[in-house]
């Protein structure tokens, strides 16, 4: 039996279209620092205390390529098409997917379509 895909384009979740995340590390330096008052000496220190600090002694960017979509905010999948048309509230020819087989065999209102055994007229 053929199977036929559809593919599917969602808006990522990760970064909801914006194809940039929060850095991992001011993620962390907003969350533990939510009161904000700390001095730009003592935020860069705590860069330097939890490892963030590059070698090149900066810090890192606050936003960053989103890894979930690599910086597209969309992700693609591919989907069984059956699945994908009862998804979307159609229903298929047939009642279920154990069906569409023979379904599809039988089938005569596709124009050009025929049954093994009218081909074999």
């Amino acid at each position: 039996m053929t199977t036929y895909y559809v593919q599917r384009v969602d808006t990522c979740p990760v970064c909801n279209g914006a194809k940039k995340t929060k850095h991992p590390a001011w993620y962390q330096f907003e969350t533990e620092n939510k009161e904000g008052k700390l001095s730009f000496k003592q935020s860069y220190e705590w860069f330097i205390k939890h490892g963030w600090i590059s070698e090149k002694n900066q810090l890192p960017p606050e936003y960053i390529t989103c890894k979930n979509c690599d910086g597209e905010g969309e992700v693609v999948d591919y989907e069984d098409l059956y699945v994908a048309l009862l998804e979307m509230g159609l229903k298929p020819n047939n009642a279920s997917s154990g069906q569409r087989e023979s379904s599809a065999k039988s089938d005569q209102s596709i124009p050009g379509a025929s049954t093994a055994s009218e081909g074999e007229q």
